[in-house]
């Protein structure tokens, strides 16, 4: 009990920490609506948060219409709103903004974490033979708790059926990802799982950790511009400077030309400090607000690492801002600032199934005694106790015919999480099997007791053994 008191103590504090650090400073939006379609919402909201909105669709949303009115609304909240209200999503494929698609679908299976939810569907074939891909989608509720996410524990362990470690040797504490935000309110962990052989049928066991920075701030930067940028010939200006909680930026250069802003600038902040941006980008990148209140983010640019006097990290930026239309009135960055990942929410998910390997072979074998109308054998290994046994079965045929018993054939098989096996369309007749079990294909095979069983296998109907029952112990659950 000691230490479920520690854990909830570790997680009180990590949300109360967020929760002291709310959003007030966030980007907002604030628009008001009657009876508008979707069409006719997305260009006022790109206007007001710099971002493209683009559909396949020349009418997404369809002719529903919807009364709205957001004051000061973070940008999450508007596209759930819409999104609940249009039936669609908002996928972002770059830092410039958001396709509308489809809803998105439900997962095949979805956990708590905390006051997180873990979205998974099955691991996905790749080209590389034997590795697969599995993508571990974390839900937050808003985009602070989100980023709140430093990535995985390095307790994380993904076992196959037969209880094997299918994730290739990664001696760190923290498994993390940077990838853009695809939806704001979701990371994305893609893990690599390495297939031993083609004998793993199913994820017995996922088991691991998300950890999150205890302390998460929310911070915004304004810049005032010059109005003596927008007058032609008018030298560039610089050298503002802003700090935050230790997080510095300053603009070293700004220049203004015709529809067109440059810039340049430095960001530092302490060492042992993360800093990252806010909304589909992580990179902290900034925006312009000009005259008329609308937002344009920059077209070209780029980061290169740029410590500061004392040695701290940081960024040094270069960017350019096109296609102005009005003269912008400030640059504005939104960041988050966090620190300590040292807080963890344990999570567990049994019994995935792995896709089938491809079928490489343009005439693959037939099981022995194969008949289109045949029969089937059912049964079931289990432990001395009766307890269901998921393993390699190696099982030998022998059919009577005319002359006698034919010669043994062999196949390998897996046994399902109950310990299960089915053969179908066996010719029908009198067979004997010989049968020998592996709780772990390199290990040596434990031959079934007793003398090979004869059973008769009757033809469009299914044959059922009495359990077989190991001289030995099931493994404990993981």
């Amino acid at each position: 009990m000691a230490g479920g008191n520690e854990l909830r103590r570790r997680l009180g504090g990590a949300f109360l920490g967020l929760l002291l650090a709310a959003p007030a400073g966030a980007q907002s939006v604030t628009l008001d609506a009657k009876q508008a379609t979707l069409g006719e919402i997305l260009p006022r909201l790109s206007l007001r948060t710099g971002y493209e909105f683009r559909s396949g669709n020349d009418n997404p949303g369809g002719a529903s219409r919807h009364d709205f009115a957001w004051k000061d609304a973070p940008l999450t909240s508007v596209l759930a709103d819409l999104s609940s209200a249009y039936q669609c999503d908002f996928y972002s494929a770059d830092p410039s903004g958001f396709f509308v698609v489809p809803p998105q679908k439900a997962p095949e299976r979805e956990v708590s974490v905390g006051p997180y939810r873990l979205r998974l569907d099955r691991p996905q074939l790749t080209p590389d033979r034997g590795v697969l891909q599995w993508t571990l989608a974390f839900q937050g509720p808003d985009d602070t708790r989100t980023e709140s996410i430093a990535g995985l524990g390095g307790d994380l362990q993904v076992l196959d059926n037969f209880g094997r470690s299918l994730l290739p040797p990664a001696p760190v504490a923290l498994r993390s990802s940077q990838a853009p935000r695809s939806r704001l309110t979701e990371y994305w962990h893609r893990l690599p799982l390495a297939l031993p052989d083609g004998r793993a049928t199913r994820i017995r066991s996922l088991r691991g950790s998300l950890v999150l920075y205890r302390k998460v701030t929310p911070l915004r930067f304004e810049f005032p511009l010059d109005p003596k940028l927008a007058v032609p010939g008018s030298a560039p200006s610089g050298g503002q400077e802003s700090s935050q909680q230790g997080v510095r930026i300053r603009l070293d250069k700004v220049s203004l030309r015709p529809a067109l802003l440059g810039l340049q600038a430095r960001l530092n902040w302490p060492a042992g400090v993360d800093v990252i941006g806010r909304g589909t980008s992580r990179a902290p990148m900034p925006y312009l607000v000009d005259e008329q209140g609308r937002v344009r983010r920059y077209e070209v640019g780029g980061s290169s690492s740029g410590r500061g006097e004392s040695g701290e990290p940081g960024i040094r930026q270069s960017m350019i801002f096109t296609d102005l239309r009005f003269r912008p009135v400030k640059l504005v960055y939104e960041l988050f600032r966090r620190e300590d990942p040292s807080v963890a929410l344990p999570f567990q998910v049994k019994d995935v199934p792995l896709p089938p390997a491809p079928d490489t072979s343009a005439n693959r074998d037939l099981p022995p005694f194969h008949h289109p109308s045949g029969g089937s054998l059912a049964l079931q290994v289990t432990d001395r106790n009766g307890r269901p046994l998921e393993g390699q079965l190696s099982l030998g045929l022998s059919r009577r015919e005319a002359g006698g018993w034919s010669g043994w054939r062999w196949m390998e098989t897996v046994t399902d999480p109950k310990g299960g096996l089915r053969l179908e369309r066996l010719q029908a007749g009198q067979y004997r099997l010989k049968l020998r079990f592996r709780l772990d294909p390199a290990a040596p095979p434990l031959a079934v007791p007793g003398a090979p069983a004869e059973v008769r296998i009757p033809g469009g109907a299914e044959f059922r053994l009495p359990p077989l029952r190991m001289p030995l112990l099931a493994p404990p659950d993981p």
